[in-house]
C-alpha cells in the first residue's frame, strides 16, 4: 500500500508499477518551477492569442484547422505529478488516429482512435484541443474494490521552442486523470498529471 493508502490503475494499467517515494533524481525545485511556469504561460497564450493569431479562412473552408491522420503521443512519466508532488512513473507512448472537422476556426469536433484499443471524442475550443475518456476501474482500493477516474488530454500546436504555432503539426499539453472524491474512502480527489506531447507521423 502506498503512502496515500491505496493503489491505482491508470488507463491501460500505465501506472500500476508506481511506488511511493520514487522521484526523478534530476528534479530540482528551481528547475521544476521554471518548467511549470513556462507551461502555464504557454497554456494561457494558447487560449488568449488564438483568435488573433488565426488568419481568416475562405468562407466555409476550415479544413486547415482540423486534426486528421496519425500521431505519435507521449505522456512523460519522468515529470509526473501525484497530488502535485513529482514522482517517476512509466512513460506511455501510443499512436492516435484522428478524424475531425471544423465549423469555425476555433470550433472543431471528431473522434480519435488509439492503438491501445479505445476511442474517444476530440474537440477544440479557441485553439486548444481536448480528448476525454472515462476509466471505470482506475483506482484499486485496499478492500479489493475499484473506483472511477476521468482522464483528460489537453494540448495545442507548438513550435520547436514550445510556444504556440497554429501551423505546427507538433502539439504539447497535459495528460491529467482525476479520481472521484470519496474513492477508496478518501475525502479527496486523487490526481495524476503528466506532460503530454503529440507529433504527426510522416
Amino acid at each position: 500500500m502506498t503512502q496515500f493508502g491505496y493503489f491505482m490503475r491508470p488507463a491501460d494499467a500505465i501506472l500500476n508499477s508506481y511506488k511511493s517515494g520514487e522521484f526523478p533524481n534530476h528534479v530540482e525545485g528551481q528547475a521544476m518551477g521554471a518548467v511549470h511556469h513556462k507551461l502555464s504561460l504557454t497554456l494561457v497564450a494558447a487560449s488568449a492569442t488564438s483568435l488573433l493569431a488565426l488568419a481568416p479562412p475562405a468562407l466555409g473552408d476550415y479544413d486547415n484547422y482540423a486534426i486528421n491522420g496519425s500521431f505519435v503521443t507521449t505522456s512523460n512519466g519522468e515529470w509526473a505529478q501525484i497530488h502535485q508532488q513529482y514522482h517517476n512513473v512509466p512513460t506511455v507512448r501510443s499512436t492516435w488516429t484522428f478524424s475531425t472537422t471544423c465549423s469555425t476556426a476555433t470550433d472543431c469536433t471528431g473522434t480519435v482512435n488509439s492503438d491501445r484499443g479505445w476511442t474517444a471524442k476530440a474537440s477544440s475550443t479557441n485553439g486548444t484541443w481536448y480528448v476525454q475518456r472515462d476509466l471505470p476501474d482506475w483506482q484499486q482500493c485496499p478492500d479489493g474494490t475499484s473506483a472511477h477516474g476521468l482522464q483528460t488530454y489537453m494540448f495545442f500546436p507548438v513550435d520547436s521552442t514550445g510556444y504556440v504555432d497554429h501551423d505546427s503539426t507538433t502539439f504539447a499539453g497535459k495528460d491529467k486523470t482525476v479520481g472521484d472524491s470519496g474513492n477508496c474512502g478518501e475525502n479527496n480527489w486523487f490526481v495524476v498529471e503528466m506532460p503530454f506531447k503529440m507529433v504527426k507521423k510522416i
